[in-house]
């Protein structure tokens, strides 16, 4: 069952900021509903041992900070909503924006484009860095045990208008990666380049970029990885094929399509895998995809789209 928490945005006077996961304290007291994850409650996360001592903030502070940052995924689906939830409530008026220390090209990209200005960004580093504030404008984070809110989805394809072309076939390519790799990638690519796909490594791409290459796709074909992200910028009923290694079979991304009305697939490899007793999600899993399986689901769709 579908279950996304209602979100909400907090002001706080004299709070307290703890580290790059951003736990907030007000008396010496954690403010319960900022993480809303299943499984990973805050009172277990938080770091253990000798704090530093804490730095001032004067006038307003927004928190943009959470666990698993700066992960695309993560940043793309619940940081950046957060932006407009907190300018929702104090417009313009926010001194500094706590973000996660040494951010990638895409955050900086994102923060750009959400006018969120370079000298009022504080970068956060340290689970025991310590922020006194005195006043925090801070939203809850959307989502919980990966369920994306559908308005999420709406404000992020709202950021950046689909193209007027569409019907590209498309499969996200990840070759110089050192997790989930395609052992079998050179078949795999021999078979889509000889149905009309475009062989694409995102990671030369802009956000801009590949909003662009995303909203103008009608078939998308991609391993299990942060690129399918993207995919909230899909046009509604586009098709997903998600490849997966036995080892990590995760909903991430069938919740996700749901939430962008794309039609998700997902073909799991032909690799060996512990016994299902014994089976743990393995983030760094290789993956053998399944050729004659891959190309019965891909021909009907590609018949049918023309």
């Amino acid at each position: 069952m579908r279950e996304v928490p209602a979100q909400a945005v907090v002001e706080l006077s004299g709070a307290t900021v703890l580290g790059r996961e951003g736990w907030v304290f007000v008396d010496g007291r954690l403010v319960d509903g900022i993480w809303q994850e299943v499984g990973f409650p805050a009172r277990r996360m938080l770091p253990r041992g000798r704090l530093e001592k804490p730095a001032h903030l004067g006038g307003t502070t927004a928190s943009l900070l959470m666990p698993w940052l700066p992960n695309y995924y993560h940043w793309t689906t619940q940081a950046v909503p957060r932006v407009q939830m907190v300018k929702d409530v104090a417009g313009d008026d926010v001194d500094h924006w706590l973000i996660p220390a040494d951010p990638p090209s895409y955050v900086l990209e994102w923060l750009d484009r959400l006018d969120v200005p370079v000298e009022r960004r504080v970068e956060v580093r340290g689970r025991r860095q310590v922020f006194a504030v005195d006043r925090l404008v801070v939203s809850s984070v959307p989502g919980a045990n990966r369920w994306v809110p559908s308005w999420v989805v709406d404000h992020l394809r709202k950021q950046f208008p689909p193209p007027p072309e569409h019907g590209e076939r498309v499969f996200v390519d990840r070759p110089e990666t050192d997790r989930r790799r395609m052992l079998n990638r050179e078949d795999v690519v021999a078979a889509l380049r000889g149905r009309g796909f475009r062989i694409v490594d995102l990671a030369s791409l802009t956000v801009q970029e590949e909003a662009v290459l995303f909203g103008s796709a009608a078939v998308v074909v991609g391993v299990h990885g942060a690129g399918l992200t993207n995919l909230v910028f899909c046009r509604p009923g586009t098709v997903v094929l998600e490849l997966a290694p036995r080892g990590l079979v995760f909903p991430t991304f069938a919740k996700l399509a749901d939430a962008a009305q794309v039609t998700h697939h997902l073909l799991v490899g032909t690799e060996p895998a512990l016994p299902r007793p014994l089976r743990f999600p393995d983030v760094l899993a290789d993956v053998v995809v399944d050729i004659p399986a891959l190309t019965r689901l891909l021909d009907p769709v590609l018949t049918r789209l023309g």
